[in-house]
């Protein structure tokens, strides 16, 4: 396997995939919304988000904007070089870990 296969697809990625499917998710990427499931709710639902979803509506979610661990850190909100890196070396340090253990996990399921 060369190192662009073994690569784990970004969050807009996978999302990009699922977009043809949901109009909602492909509204969200084409006008750059923030890829996280409060916003993807925020716009499926414009007068009023539930308090409390239904199976039916949780399913609907895109499995990507499901998760619970934080996405990892953007470039663009940071002002330097170095806090980007000291935030992204955190984030790989927690969340990036238990993340890659999940994905290898998930291979050697299929």
């Amino acid at each position: 396997m060369t190192p662009q296969e073994d690569r784990p697809l970004t969050l807009r990625e996978e999302l990009q995939s699922l977009a043809g499917q949901d109009a909602t998710l492909a509204h969200m990427l084409k006008m750059n919304r923030p890829l996280n499931q409060e916003t993807y709710l925020a716009m499926q639902y414009p007068d009023c988000v539930p308090a409390r979803l239904s199976a039916e509506q949780l399913s609907a979610i895109p499995a990507p904007l499901r998760s619970k661990l934080p996405q990892a850190p953007d470039r663009s909100n940071f002002q330097t070089q170095e806090e980007f890196e000291e935030a992204m070396g955190y984030w790989h340090s927690h969340v990036g870990r238990i993340k890659g253990m999940a994905d290898r996990a998930k291979k050697k399921a299929v």
